[in-house]
């Protein structure tokens, strides 16, 4: 799997945590090395083309992010953008969200605790080799928790470096497996 990475905030963590999962990266440096000729224009392949997912951090927008960004939605490739939390960039956020252009761009608000495993999640879920065993959560569901499970979710969450949200899903996810097997091993003797 090849995946562009435009960074320039993280210090290389977005690069890692893609290649910890042995995706091929291009970089913005990448692509700026790349010799372009005018007159083989036509038959040069334009950077995008190359990839299979997009992940961009856009926490200080630039001219070059809003191209790319542009081109991905033209272009429905899946793409995440990531931005420091507390420093969204709301007009391009607007931009993002406006209307259904935006719908294979996912956005995620991070700490750096957190992002590895945000961008890992990402990859994984397009991904052939990991897709077929991860699900897109589509269903939106609000609970209320006890400060007992908020306090011990918010510890979880600082040592796994995973949002909340998803050592919920996981807790399930597990409990769901767990009442599969039981309930295929109850079958069984019935029978």
């Amino acid at each position: 799997m090849k995946v562009y990475v435009h960074d320039d905030k993280t210090r290389g963590a977005i690069v890692k945590a893609c290649k910890a999962l042995q995706c091929n990266v291009l970089t913005v440096q990448d692509v700026r090395a790349r010799k372009f000729s005018p007159q083989h224009a036509a038959r040069q392949e334009f950077f995008l083309d190359a990839v299979d997912l997009l992940i961009v951090e856009i926490t200080r927008p630039t001219q070059d992010i809003h191209f790319i960004l542009a081109q991905a939605i033209i272009t429905k490739k899946p793409t995440l953008c990531v931005y420091g939390k507390n420093q969204m960039p709301r007009e391009l956020l607007s931009f993002i969200k406006r209307d259904e252009a935006g719908q294979s761009i996912k956005t995620f608000s991070y700490i750096e605790e957190q992002l590895g495993s945000v961008v890992q999640d990402f990859v994984k879920r397009h991904h052939p080799q990991y897709a077929e065993h991860m699900q897109m959560p589509d269903i939106k569901f609000t609970l209320r928790l006890t400060k007992r499970i908020h306090a011990f979710l918010e510890k979880k969450s600082e040592k796994t470096g995973k949002t909340k949200a998803d050592i919920i899903r996981d807790i399930l996810e597990e409990q769901t497996l767990e009442y599969g097997h039981a309930h295929k091993k109850r079958k069984g003797k019935k029978k």
